[in-house]
């Protein structure tokens, strides 16, 4: 399966994993797909077994006293037969250097994807709160102009441009009030 069939069957679910975007969607099937592909440590642990076999095979062969090339001279066969035992010990050694090496990068390729995710929702999140935040000031300042045309129209003209002069002071002053409000 491939990641875009993937990012479908998360659509057609109705997954949707706080408020997820396509980016994110994206991600999350990557990750999916990287865990499929990593290979079974079932498969390390039998080619560990069938190399400890062989080598055990070759040691019995070796420290037996009773075998033939230990009461005799060793004969074509029986250095065929050590060989063999030997060649088979390195197949298995390769083929489980191949596959922890497998199971390392997919590991290591997992891990880079999820913190990846982690990331994205971390800045997708930090977005959102600063785009609530832009729109809440938004809408204090639309509220902020509407109440000083409300008061040049109520008040008398020297009231008004006092309130104005009250207003922009105090607007000039939030800052530094909500920084020692932090502080405190």
């Amino acid at each position: 399966m491939n990641v875009d069939e993937l990012v479908q069957r998360y659509r057609e679910s109705g997954l949707d994993p706080d408020a997820t975007d396509d980016d994110m969607l994206y991600l999350r099937a990557y990750l999916d797909e990287l865990k499929a592909l990593r290979p079974d440590a079932t498969q390390a642990a039998e080619l560990l077994r069938e190399g400890l076999g062989a080598m055990s095979g070759f040691l019995r062969m070796v420290t037996d006293e009773d075998h033939p090339f230990k009461t005799r001279k060793m004969s074509v066969q029986d250095a065929l037969e050590i060989a063999g035992e030997l060649e088979r010990y390195r197949d298995a050694l390769t083929g489980l250097r191949d596959t922890l090496k497998v199971i390392v990068s997919v590991t290591a390729g997992i891990e880079e994807r999820h913190a990846n995710l982690i990331t994205l929702a971390k800045t997708r999140a930090e977005t959102r709160l600063k785009n609530s935040a832009s729109q809440q000031l938004d809408a204090f300042t639309v509220m902020v102009e509407r109440l000083q045309v409300i008061l040049q129209e109520t008040l008398p003209s020297n009231y008004a441009e006092a309130l104005q002069v009250r207003f922009a002071r105090e607007l000039n002053e939030l800052p530094a009030r909500a920084a020692k409000g932090a502080k405190a």
